[in-house]
């Protein structure tokens, strides 16, 4: 069960992040830095919170893993893809370790056989996550020009066609 002061913590702290980074943009303050929307920090702050949420709720680290995956996903659209790693790599190892400590301190909550499938789960997606948007917009560039060069999108594809004697 989760004591009530640490979920009390987490969102003390997700309160402070969040107004932090409210003032910095409002104030202009963000302006001075190289990325004025602060995007990798608030990445990271996201990452480390849901590892935070991860280890002190055990009814939602499903959730919890779901939405370090949207964030990935949220940074492919303004970082480049090797930042994007980087943060995959960064919440593999920070939900490990939320499942690792949470795994030897709570047993019965966090059994260890399933948060090594879900270690594996996340270590498996999360590193690969920041690609899918690119991905997507890429076909669907193709797909636009395919279209556009061909008087029919299946003109250029031969297996449907029967074979002519």
């Amino acid at each position: 069960m989760t004591a009530a002061w640490q979920a009390d913590f987490v969102a003390v702290i997700a309160l402070i992040g969040l107004s932090a980074n409210y003032v910095a943009q409002r104030s202009g303050l963000s302006t001075r830095f190289p990325d004025p929307a602060q995007t990798m920090p608030q990445m990271v702050f996201g990452i480390a919170l849901m590892a935070m949420v991860y280890a002190v709720n055990p009814a939602i680290r499903g959730a919890s893993m779901l939405v370090v995956a949207m964030t990935l996903i949220f940074g492919a659209f303004i970082l480049p893809p090797a930042k994007c790693r980087q943060l995959g790599w960064l919440a593999v190892v920070a939900l490990g370790c939320a499942m690792l400590v949470s795994s030897a301190t709570n047993p019965p909550a966090y059994p260890p056989p399933v948060e090594a499938f879900h270690f594996l789960l996340i270590a498996l997606v999360l590193p690969s996550s920041p690609h899918w948007p690119g991905n997507s917009v890429r076909c669907a560039r193709n797909r636009k020009t395919r279209v556009r060069n061909c008087s029919s999108p299946w003109s250029n594809c031969t297996w449907w066609r029967p074979a002519m004697s």
